[in-house]
Parts: C-alpha cells; sequence; structure tokens
C-alpha cells in the first residue's frame, strides 16, 4: 500500500489535476473499508460529497483522467439494475505494468517471504478472505434491492429511459435505502405525480421531517438524528407502522349527538 501511495504520488503531480488526485484517494478509502474486492460500488453522489467535487460534470472529467491514466476502470451500471462499479489498477514501481493486477491483490499478498507463510501471515490471509467474502455477500445484496427498486420503479412509474436516469435511481438507493425509494414510488402513485422529479422531493421532504409524510400520522422526528443505513432502515419500520394504524378523519364516527361534520358528515342538514 506504502509504495502504491508513493508511486501514485511520483506519477500524479505532473499528470493529474487536484480534483482528480483526490477522487483517486477517494476509492483507495472506499476499497480498502470494503476489503479490496476486485470491483466495488460507489455512487457520484458518495464520490462527490466525500472528496469535495461540486459538480457531476467535474466528476466525470476527474474520472476519465484516472481511467486514461490506466489508474481504475470503471464499468458502467445498466438500466436493469446493475450498479457502475469500480476497478483499481496497480502502480508500477519499477516500470513493468501488470495488466489484470488490481490494488487489492498486491495488499492481501504483502508480507509474503520466501516460500513459506507464517501461522501469522496464515491467519492474516484468513481474515482477509472473510472480509472479501462478506464485502461480496452485501455486494449480492444490494444488487438484489436495487433491482426490486427498478422492477418497482419500472411497474409503476415508466421505464427506465437510459443511462442518465438510471444513474438517478441508483444515487437515490445509495442515499436513502432502497425501502424508502420503493416508499417513494407508493407516494408518487397516491398522488398521480409519476415522475422522477416527484420522488426527489419526496425523499428529501422525508429526511427533512424524519422521513414521516405529512398526510400520515405519528410523532415528527427532529433534528439532530442519525442518518445512517441503520437509522432509516428502523425509522422506515416505524413508518410502516404509523401507515398500518393510521385513521383518517372521515373514517371516525362522532359520539351519538356529536357533530357529524367534524369526522366528514354531511353538512347544511
Amino acid at each position: 500500500m506504502i509504495a502504491q501511495l508513493t508511486a501514485f504520488g511520483r506519477i500524479s503531480i505532473d499528470n493529474l489535476s487536484a480534483t482528480a488526485q483526490a477522487l483517486y484517494l477517494r476509492l483507495i478509502l472506499i476499497d480498502n473499508g470494503l476489503g479490496w474486492p476486485e470491483r466495488f460500488y460507489a455512487s457520484n453522489s458518495r464520490l462527490m460529497t466525500e472528496a469535495g467535487i461540486n459538480s457531476e460534470k467535474t466528476l466525470i472529467t476527474a474520472r476519465n483522467q484516472l481511467i486514461q491514466m490506466g489508474l481504475v476502470e470503471y464499468r458502467k451500471g445498466t438500466a436493469k439494475g446493475k450498479a457502475s462499479t469500480y476497478k483499481l489498477n496497480i502502480i508500477p514501481t519499477t516500470g513493468v505494468t501488470t495488466v489484470g493486477t488490481t490494488v487489492g491483490t498486491t495488499v492481501a499478498s504483502a508480507g509474503v517471504s520466501g516460500a513459506y507463510m507464517t501461522d501469522q501471515y496464515r491467519q492474516e490471509k484468513t481474515r482477509q478472505e472473510k472480509t472479501i467474502a462478506a464485502a461480496a455477500t452485501r455486494a449480492r445484496e444490494e444488487d438484489n434491492a436495487l433491482a426490486e427498486v427498478v422492477r418497482v420503479f419500472e411497474e409503476n412509474i415508466h421505464p427506465l429511459g437510459g443511462n442518465i436516469e438510471s444513474d438517478t435511481l441508483i444515487d437515490l438507493v445509495d442515499d436513502y435505502s432502497a425501502p424508502w425509494v420503493i416508499a417513494a414510488v407508493k407516494e408518487a402513485v397516491i398522488y398521480n405525480a409519476r415522475s422522477m422529479g416527484y420522488m426527489k422531493s419526496i425523499l428529501k421532504r422525508w429526511k427533512r421531517d424524519g422521513f414521516k409524510p405529512p398526510r400520515k400520522g405519528g410523532e415528527q422526528h427532529g433534528a439532530g438524528r442519525n442518518d445512517s443505513r441503520e437509522a432509516l432502515e428502523e425509522r422506515y419500520q416505524d413508518y410502516l407502522e404509523a401507515d398500518r394504524n393510521h385513521v383518517y378523519p372521515w373514517e371516525v364516527q362522532p359520539d351519538s349527538g356529536g357533530d357529524r361534520a367534524a369526522s366528514g358528515g354531511d353538512r347544511g342538514n
């Protein structure tokens, strides 16, 4: 890893913009956090936030610089629920390029000396293999969740119109989680406002108000809330419970002798 960062520092000074350098370092951190899988997913919105990039156009320009330098491979997602992925390539430290080798392979191989593996290395290798397997499982689960979002969207809103709309939907899933995007589809259908723009406004409002639509009952979440993926999932369950238990005013029968108008009854009688 240190050798890779040193090599990157050597080639980046004169060949890459500051934005491309920041993007590459952020990709390394994400790859490391996932246990160095061969390929990994990172949404445009996440990279823009974490690398301090202020526009998607600037992000794409920086990514193209990394691709042209052979530092990363980028595989475009599809409109059928397959997310875009990145792969980090080895930076040659001796002037020889090793085609098809990834940064994760080098990191996983670090520390081997001679024709044998020490117990410490075996333990570390086992730990890394478990981490990579867990990352692969998470990736499959995320792909399945994304595929379900795409199915619900296309069945209830409209067929995805191309890569831009597909990437937007993927970013929404990454930012808000699959259950919340599906809930936004449901809300858009209820209000007969079947568009991506309306869904985005719904999700922003729910995040601001604790993911409790005004038309639903229940207590609103205040500021200072936890916006982690786990917290969002917990709020989603709260939302479903409130939705199940909500009683509309016109469904309430007044007590004997009460005012029917207060419960949606006929006026003027």
